[in-house]
């Protein structure tokens, strides 16, 4: 598929992330840019609520489902809106001028094509297929949904489970996927692949111009910047675009600036207000919904994030307290938010949960030192310093700290670079404590740095050309440079540009590789070789032997835990590896002798299998999870299983023989 047949589906996306949202937003009295800012959220956690409605209640997942609760939730946001109005008259709150709209779009239309390119390059066709090990639960995922019609995030966990139920499993972005498949019927991995593009160019941008407009106030410059800045980093969105790929954690991520934006206005943590505490209500509770159902990691992202707007609100208004001799007030305030963070982290700290997630262990890389130079100067997980833009930053926060409005920003910038620290450097029990709900992974803190590093960059800009400005008018030069200098608008745009060029286009030459590790055009190493051209088409086969309905088994590390995906045919082994169910556990022993074993006979038909694929290990060769199913291995050429195809080192088997109960 080349780029420009991929189009229609790419808009289809689009619609999908953006359209229910903006309608919600506008019944809520959402304008200019907070109703489109918000929108992917609003978009996100309204597909995900639905998915888990619609599940309960046994109806089929599907277009319909989204279009029908939109509109309902559209009109129930308007009703309470109005009623609400007319009880109360709602503060006002500042609206955009149109040019500030303009330049918001004139930000969007600049960003896009940078990023389009850099996808370009990056993935090669829309429908190359990721070499991942994760991405193999991610698309059978979408599988599961589009077969079962069932999207909710309690039940898709039931992808690794031909017969359960499966647990919670975060499943926004395969329902948002699945939507657009459903339209577009391009494969699942393609769909998967420009949904992830979607929510990376357009999504992410979209919540940077919002939180940035929350900061910063209607600044034409800004918001023309903003959209271009926030692609120039490359731990967010270009790694998690070729890390894993961890598509839910991509999709969390991208929305949070449009929570953290809603956190300021609750706590009035800026001058210029576009979010009354109604809708900035509802945008936080969108995006602790969205993301939690996207992935939990961007909702505690959200919270450490937020400890010091909050603080600063609390001992302000505790200070206010104490001013007119209210201490008991004043104490409780401070008092209380304490105590719950302390007990709320020890219950969690002790709780399962934690030690499921403290048991995926990063090892230690670079030294602390190392690691805060990265925070400060880019480069993070060893990639090359993005020395012009870490400068903007860098100034962003001295000019941040020293307006005291912002200076709440440096603190949040602080709490991620140190957690992305502690990951990277320390292997300790503190690290281990503060980094446990991020899987201790540097790659997910690094994710959390660009939502302040955005907005600090902005401010950077602004600053500098208001010095520029300074330094001319005081010496009252004359000429054409009186003329470049006049505003400091036009100071920060042309500082802004002459970063863009400088840094060849937000350092767009070294992002496709950051994408390009997981998507080979034909995998050259054995590392990378899950699925090759090969086996893609040998698959393509099986896919006219086998009957739908039918399950086959395989040894998934092979690559034909992909076969589902792919082609539509059930695998008894939809993962890599899994807690399985026991008919599984049993057969990755003993498939083998299905011909004389009454009880690997019995799970045979209770699985529903009827073939046997059979393929060779190339994919991670020293991982020693690859021989958790020697009796999948074994069942090749076994007496019971006779070959019904072959090509290019594959094999498919019918099983003919089962033992008698």
């Amino acid at each position: 598929m080349s780029w420009l047949e991929a189009v229609p589906t790419a808009l289809i996306a689009v619609g999908w992330l953006l359209l229910p949202g903006l309608l919600l937003g506008y019944a809520a009295g959402f304008r200019g840019i907070p109703a489109w800012g918000a929108a992917p959220v609003a978009s996100i956690a309204l597909i995900g609520t639905l998915a888990v409605a619609a599940g309960a209640v046994g109806l089929t997942w599907g277009p319909a489902i989204v279009a029908g609760g939109t509109v309902i939730a559209a009109v129930l946001v308007l009703a309470v809106r109005l009623l609400i109005a007319r009880r109360a008259k709602p503060k006002p709150t500042e609206q955009d001028p149109w040019s500030v709209r303009i330049a918001a779009l004139i930000g969007i239309l600049l960003a896009v094509p940078i990023g389009v390119v850099t996808v370009m390059a990056g993935m090669g066709e829309p429908d190359r297929l990721v070499q991942s090990f994760d991405a193999v639960f991610h698309l059978n995922a979408i599988t599961f949904i589009l077969e079962e019609g069932n999207a909710s995030s309690l039940a898709v966990g039931g992808t690794t489970d031909p017969l359960g139920d499966g647990g919670f499993y975060p499943a926004a972005f395969h329902a948002l996927a699945s939507l657009t498949e459903s339209i577009a019927g391009v494969g699942v991995h393609t769909v998967a692949n420009l949904t992830a593009v979607v929510v990376a160019l357009i999504a992410w941008p979209l919540s940077c111009m919002l939180l940035v407009r929350q900061i910063v106030g209607p600044s034409v410059p800004a918001m023309v910047l903003t959209g271009l800045i926030s692609l120039g980093f490359e731990s967010f969105p270009w790694m998690l675009l070729g890390f894993g790929v961890i598509w839910p954690n991509l999709v969390g991520m991208a929305v949070l600036p449009a929570g953290l934006a809603a956190v300021i206005a609750l706590t009035r943590m800026t001058k210029r207000v576009t979010l009354g505490n109604g809708q900035a209500v509802l945008l936080l509770l969108a995006t602790l919904a969205g993301g939690g159902l996207a992935h939990p990691n961007s909702v505690f992202s959200l919270a450490a994030f937020s400890i010091a707007p909050v603080a600063f609100a609390v001992f302000r208004q505790a200070s206010r307290l104490v001013s007119v001799k209210r201490y008991i007030p004043a104490t409780v305030l401070v008092v209380v938010p304490v105590v719950l963070t302390i007990v709320g982290g020890l219950v969690f700290a002790t709780s399962s949960a934690f030690a499921e997630l403290t048991s995926h262990d990063w090892p230690a890389f670079e030294t602390p030192s190392q690691a805060l130079g990265e925070v400060a100067f880019g480069g993070l997980n060893r990639r090359d310093a993005t020395w012009l833009l870490s400068l903007a930053v860098l100034i962003g926060l001295v000019s941040a700290w020293r307006g005291r409005t912002h200076r709440w920003l440096v603190f949040s910038h602080l709490t991620a670079g140190v957690l992305y620290m502690f990951a990277a450097s320390l292997d300790s029990g503190l690290s281990m404590l503060l980094t446990g709900i991020w899987y201790n992974d540097s790659h997910r803190l690094a994710a959390m740095i660009p939502v302040t590093a955005i907005p600090l960059a902005v401010i950077g800009l602004t600053a500098v050309a208001r010095a520029l400005h300074r330094f001319v008018a005081e010496r009252r030069w004359t000429g054409p440079i009186t003329k470049l200098t006049g505003s400091v608008a036009t100071l920060t745009l042309l500082l802004g540009a002459l970063l863009v060029v400088q840094s060849g286009g937000m350092y767009a030459r070294d992002h496709p590789e950051l994408i390009g590790r997981l998507y080979p055009e034909t995998p050259n190493n054995r590392r990378e070789n899950l699925v090759d051209p090969d086996e893609r088409r040998f698959y393509a086969e099986v896919a006219e032997i086998v009957p739908e309905g039918a399950t086959v088994a395989n040894q998934p590390w092979d690559g034909s835990a992909l076969l589902w995906a792919l082609e539509e045919r059930r695998v008894l082994y939809p993962h890599l590896v899994f807690e399985w169910n026991e008919d599984q556990e049993y057969l990755a022993e003993n498939l083998h002798e299905v011909a004389t074993d009454p009880v690997a006979c019995q799970a045979v038909q209770d699985q529903g299998i009827e073939y046997l694929i059979s393929g060779s290990l190339d994919f991670w060769p020293d991982d020693a999870r690859r021989e958790l199913y020697p009796g999948i291995e074994a069942a090749a050429g076994a007496p019971g299983f006779e070959l019904v195809a072959e090509d290019a080192g594959l094999q498919l088997y019918r099983i003919t023989d089962c033992a008698a109960g």
